[in-house]
C-alpha cells in the first residue's frame, strides 16, 4: 500500500511488527469539570468544587463574590491553570 504516493521505508529493526502506524505514545491532560453549581443567584460567598478526570470532587475551600453574568474561576492542577464557567445572577 502507498499513501501519499509514497512507499514505506524498508524495516529498519527487529522490534514489534503491526499492520499500522504507530507514533510516540502521548499522555492526555488532566479533565477538570465544575462539580459545584454553574448557576447560582448568590452572588457572595460561592463554594467552588470541582473535580478531577471524574473523580471526587474536590473543593477548593475559598468562596468567591460572583459578579452578574459569567464568571471565570481558575484552579491549579498539575502545575497547569484550568478555567471553570459560573453564571451568575
Amino acid at each position: 500500500m502507498a499513501l501519499g504516493a509514497t512507499l514505506a521505508p524498508r524495516l529498519q529493526s527487529s522490534g514489534t511488527l503491526t499492520n499500522g502506524t504507530i507514533g510516540p505514545a502521548i499522555t492526555y491532560p488532566t479533565f477538570v469539570t465544575l462539580a459545584s453549581a454553574w448557576h447560582t443567584n448568590h452572588l457572595t460567598g460561592y463554594l467552588l468544587s470541582y473535580s478531577i478526570n471524574g473523580g471526587k470532587p474536590i473543593t477548593s475551600g475559598q468562596t468567591y463574590n460572583l459578579i452578574r453574568g459569567w464568571n471565570t474561576l481558575t484552579v491549579t492542577v498539575d502545575g497547569l491553570q484550568h478555567a471553570l464557567f459560573v453564571y451568575g445572577g
